[in-house]
């Protein structure tokens, strides 16, 4: 009493199986589509956006002294050092020299970049300019003015050096 009991034939079986089977497809499209669940190959290779050793580096998009904008994504396939820096820090001026030479060795056969990012810096752009001539350093220098860039890698300190491998990792 009170139970019903239905009788699905084979043919009714398998159209309603069809029917459950396109739905959840649907459902996946639209939630892909929407964002909601990652598509393969669209968000893992997001850049994170905090820095860590053996991640993937969180992008840098800043000015250089002339005004173009340098993205780290733009040099995909190569590796990378980054070297974080300020005018008034000795120990940067010691080490420039030394990343400039293997910038110098390798710049032409596009296999090695080395991006300077200038942090916590006041200097104006004729004492900057004057800076990295003295120190004789021609590599592409970007200028970190709001902070994003020395948040997300977490710089604690001047100078500091961080290797971008080919795949865009942090080694």
């Amino acid at each position: 009493p009170g139970v019903v009991q239905l009788s699905i034939g084979p043919r009714n079986r398998a159209k309603i199986f069809s029917v459950l089977v396109l739905s959840f497809i649907a459902l996946g499209v639209v939630l892909a589509v929407s964002g909601l669940i990652p598509i393969y190959g669209t968000r893992q290779n997001a850049r994170p956006s905090i820095a860590k050793i053996g991640a993937l580096a969180p992008e840098i998009a800043l000015k250089d002294l002339a005004g173009n904008t340098v993205r780290l994504s733009d040099l995909q396939g190569k590796p990378v050092h980054v070297t974080f820096w300020a005018t008034w820090c000795a120990p940067c001026r010691a080490e420039m020299p030394l990343f400039e030479k293997k910038y110098q060795q390798y710049k032409d056969s596009k296999n090695f970049v080395v991006l300077g990012v200038r942090i916590q810096d006041d200097a104006g752009l004729q004492v900057v300019k004057k800076f990295l001539t003295e120190v004789g350093v021609t590599f592409p220098i970007v200028d970190d003015t709001d902070g994003s860039v020395t948040t997300a890698y977490r710089i604690r300190g001047l100078p500091t050096n961080v290797f971008i491998d080919r795949g865009g990792v942090i080694q």
